[in-house]
């Protein structure tokens, strides 16, 4: 149904994150987010959130926005 919680697909956590959101994903941990700093896509922490990962068929979908 519509209101099932499945989160945003990829495309569209790229589309928030370049609007300066933060998201999550549904395996993340609960304090676990990435987002854009200085064009660069970063974890909470600061790493580097590298494409390869970004690509993994598990990011796919299942994303959502950090309140």
């Amino acid at each position: 149904s519509s209101n099932c919680k499945t989160g945003m697909n990829r495309e569209q956590a790229a589309e928030k994150l370049q609007q300066g959101f933060k998201l999550k994903h549904k395996y993340f941990t609960d304090d676990e987010y990435i987002h854009i700093i200085h064009g660069e896509l970063k974890t909470e922490d600061g790493y580097n959130f590298h494409e390869e990962f970004w690509k993994n068929n598990i990011f796919i979908d299942g994303w959502e926005v950090v309140d």
